[in-house]
């Protein structure tokens, strides 16, 4: 018997040939065996552009620029908008660690306001003092209180012009060092240890003529310095303590020897040397994501031992001195960062040098000085 096809029976057939097509091609569904891709997370970082007459330099910029004395105003050579003063441009005196004096925009060294963690480190004792030493009548100084050691920053902020009105007591330009703050897992403690040398040896400079050249070679004078050798040590500690404790401790300390030829008939020398020493401890507490506290306490210091060429027994010490308390509260409102932050300070600066001087005509006994005066100093009791 022949089978006769309806449209009924088409449509039927038609369905069934659907469903198996649609069988055949379902995937199948995944098993623990089955091969799975994961694709890498992309992570987007976004810069802060610097506003107008701001420049912000982080502590990769800190490190890789050249800085022989480890300061934050040596360092600003980098910015064209401050200025060193004539002495610090000069190459003949590279064994020196004293912080240099800077101008913002064409105003005075004192005019500016150097910052470490909002405190001041400005000098209000002695900021324009004696450019030599052993001043009969004058103490040296200049525009700040101790150097800061770089190597011991996170953050450095430079502000040139449209200053907000956070800050204030200045006219100059503001520069803000900030120190490390605890960024790592909860219970370990990161550091880093550094040092550094250098030397006349690695330096090179350039003179007009052999005569000038000579002059240096020969300097008894501190204002050129041919021969020197720098070398320092900086340590810095940080870590979480828990969720809300976090701490920040760092020292770092500096040398330099300066040998200087004397203007005495035989020949001689005299070892002039200069030190920096900087120390300090930071408690950090957060105890919600609006509100941080930080307790900080530094020591900073830099002293230099000097001779006059042409004095026997007439060394002087240059000290000063910056101890420094400080307390930071911040509070996030819903429109605003509010920043309260408490300082004390003590600064110090002095000289220690003899206090009686003697001279006397050149004899068989006591000789020594080219012009037949010799000239001796005699420490008090």
């Amino acid at each position: 018997m022949r089978f006769a096809y309806s449209s009924l029976s088409v449509a039927i057939l038609s369905s069934f040939s659907s469903l198996s097509f649609a069988e055949l091609i379902q995937e199948p569904e995944p098993t623990s065996l089955s091969p799975s891709l994961k694709l890498s997370t992309i992570v987007v970082e976004a810069k802060e552009e610097n506003a107008l007459g701001k420049t912000v330099y982080n502590q990769e910029d800190l490190k890789k620029s050249p800085n022989s004395s480890k300061n934050i105003t040596d360092f600003l050579k980098v910015n064209p908008n401050v200025q060193l003063g004539h002495r610090f441009r000069s190459s003949l005196q590279q064994g020196e660690l004293n912080a240099a004096d800077i101008s913002i925009n064409g105003g005075l060294a004192y005019d500016n306001k150097i910052l470490i963690n909002g405190l001041s480190i400005n000098n209000t004792i002695n900021p324009v003092g004696a450019q030599q030493s052993n001043h009969p009548n004058q103490l040296m100084g200049n525009s700040q209180a101790a150097a800061i050691n770089t190597d011991l920053l996170c953050k450095l902020t430079v502000l040139d012009s449209n200053v907000g009105v956070e800050y204030g007591e200045f006219t100059g330009g503001v520069v803000s060092a900030e120190t490390c703050a605890p960024q790592t897992e909860i219970g370990k403690i990161h550091g880093s240890l550094s040092y550094d040398y250098t030397s006349d040896v690695w330096s090179k400079v350039n003179f007009p003529s052999q005569d000038s050249r000579d002059a240096f070679e020969d300097s008894s004078d501190e204002s050129a310095q041919p021969y020197f050798t720098k070398q320092g040590i900086s340590l810095n500690s940080y870590g979480r303590l828990s969720e809300q404790w976090g701490f920040n401790a760092f020292a770092s300390y500096r040398h330099s020897a300066i040998p200087l030829k004397t203007d005495f008939a035989e020949s001689g020398q005299f070892e002039q040397q200069r030190q920096a020493r900087n120390a300090g401890v930071e408690l950090f507490y957060d105890p919600s994501e609006r509100t941080s506290f930080k307790l900080g306490a530094s020591f900073l210091e830099n002293d230099g031992l000097y001779f006059k060429s042409n004095i026997r027994d007439s060394e002087s010490t240059q000290h000063s001195n910056s101890q420094n308390l400080y307390f930071n509260l911040n509070n996030q409102l819903d429109s605003v960062l509010l920043t309260q932050q408490l300082n004390y300070q003590r600064q110090q600066a002095g000289r220690q040098a003899a206090q009686n001087h003697y001279s006397w005509l050149n004899s068989s006994s006591k000789t020594g000085a080219r012009t037949n005066i010799a000239l001796k100093v005699i420490w008090a009791p």
